[in-house]
């Protein structure tokens, strides 16, 4: 498996995965000549896109959806209430191509590739995170997605001990936000249940998932107001200090995170 997180903050989200047989994004907040020159960036031709999934309808993960798809032949997966939002959002245009609803918690094959949706908690009608697997293989070839959510639901913490490589989110230092002059509404969304992962909550969850199967911790969604790169970085790498085991590194928002080959 390939993985490559193309885009991940604000302005733009999405992660490229590739199988044998498979080819898929997570989310659509990135255009497809950005898509195309981060791709080919890490030696990769854009092209066959099987599925485009979406966590949820805010605009920076389905700006670009429309435009994606009207120029592959991929299958939207996207849940039920989600579809309808992001549909209205990009004035009904999404009724035009193929799509399969999907729920959390729930099974789904696409190629070769096994795709769990879990729910996660944001300001939407519904936000998922996925776990993706490679098929017929006795390799632990296995990614997952988790941003956009103010916590992780424990039940999801010995799944999660099993994926070799995890995007998770870091979005925010709490100083930073508090100072930033932000509306009060906003802050407070950010730090509500329904908002974003702090450097710390993002550790914390961290520290009780972590297994000798975690080979790679991707840091994203990291505020490029109320957050530093480096900062959510070493937080990281300060709190497991001698215990990290895995190897640690930040996705970016304008530049792709280098290529990550699972089981290769």
């Amino acid at each position: 498996m390939k993985v490559v997180v193309l885009g991940s903050g604000s302005k733009g989200n999405c992660t490229y995965l590739e199988t044998k047989n498979t080819r898929v994004l997570i989310d659509a907040g990135l255009s497809v000549l950005q898509i195309r020159s981060r791709l080919r960036n890490q030696g990769i031709e854009f092209s066959n896109l099987d599925a485009v999934f979406i966590t949820h309808e805010h605009t920076d993960h389905i700006r670009e959806l429309v435009s994606i798809l009207s120029k592959t032949k991929a299958t939207l997966y996207i849940e039920e209430n989600s579809y309808v939002e992001a549909n209205h959002k990009l004035r009904g245009n999404l009724v035009q191509f193929p799509h399969a609803f999907i729920k959390p918690d729930h099974k789904y094959l696409v190629g070769d590739i096994s795709v769990v949706p879990i729910k996660l908690s944001h300001d939407t009608v519904c936000c998922l995170g996925y776990l993706m697997k490679e098929m017929n293989t006795v390799d632990n070839i296995s990614f997952a997605s988790i941003t956009d959510t103010g916590y992780i639901d424990k039940k999801y913490y010995k799944i999660l001990s099993y994926i070799h490589t995890i995007l998770i989110e870091s979005n925010h230092d709490p100083e930073m936000l508090l100072n930033s002059g932000r509306p009060w509404f906003l802050i407070n969304r950010i730090l509500s249940d329904n908002g974003h992962m702090s450097n710390a909550q993002c550790v914390k969850h961290l520290k009780s998932i972590i297994s000798e199967h975690n080979k790679n911790i991707i840091l994203g969604h990291i505020s490029e107001e109320c957050n530093e790169y480096d900062l959510a970085y070493n937080y990281c790498l300060n709190e497991f200090k001698d215990d990290r085991k895995f190897n640690l590194t930040v996705a970016l928002q304008h530049t792709e995170h280098p290529l990550i080959k699972i089981g290769e």
